[in-house]
């Protein structure tokens, strides 16, 4: 999981020292267009890093995107849900993009589906000229809440399009609930909550990969 460095075709692309977060690479300035494209990665545990022993390699999925020029960038999409009630719940959406804006009219389509792949509200972002953040919001009659018991969930499906057409879409989980912090509580949805949980380490000394 340690110290990955990447090559495409023999060129170096990159190094990511930390192997706890995933990580992605723009390999298509080293892809040839056509015959076979090799990509290489060396994952290796250093010095003083004995620890690591059970999880020296790739032990994790591994994805090959291809997206268009102009796309939502990884972790690209934020939904929060500032106002939250029994009877409605406000949805803002902030969408951040990559590439260039300039090639075309650049909107973003956002759809909420709830549990049930019902469609609860549709609304759309501008993208001014040479910016690449999209912010937008929207409201639901009558959420579902997520709460400890119910982890109600919602889909909401961005679409990007450039004159019209649809050049990128993604889906983000989310679920509609109101958290509040105080000096001597924690509040969801209104309700006093007890924190409760242990922290257990992934990796169990030599007993490998594992918890007790």
């Amino acid at each position: 999981m340690y110290n990955a460095h990447v090559w495409v075709n023999g060129k170096f692309v990159g190094n990511r020292p930390f192997g706890y977060i995933e990580f992605q690479y723009d390999i298509s300035d080293f892809l040839k267009p056509s015959g076979d494209n090799v990509i290489a990665v060396r994952l290796s545990p250093e010095d003083l890093s004995s620890r690591w022993y059970p999880g020296a390699g790739i032990y994790r999925n591994v994805w090959l995107d291809i997206r268009n020029p102009i796309r939502v960038a990884q972790w690209g999409t934020v939904v929060t849900t500032p106002d939250v009630s029994q009877t409605s719940a406000t949805i803002k959406v902030e969408t951040t993009l990559e590439g260039s804006t300039s090639d075309g009219n650049v909107t973003v389509e956002y759809s909420v589906v709830d549990g049930q792949k019902k469609q609860v509200a549709t609304f759309t972002g501008e993208v001014n000229s040479g910016e690449l953040v999209v912010s937008a919001d929207s409201s639901i009659s009558n959420p579902n809440l997520w709460d400890l018991d119910s982890p109600n969930l919602y889909h909401l499906h961005s679409t990007v399009l450039v004159d019209g057409k649809a050049v990128d879409k993604t889906t983000t989980r989310f679920g509609v609930r109101k958290l509040e912090f105080s000096k001597d509580s924690f509040e969801l949805n209104g309700r006093k909550v007890r924190i409760q949980g242990v922290c257990l380490h992934h990796d169990n000394g030599p007993l490998g990969a594992a918890i007790y």
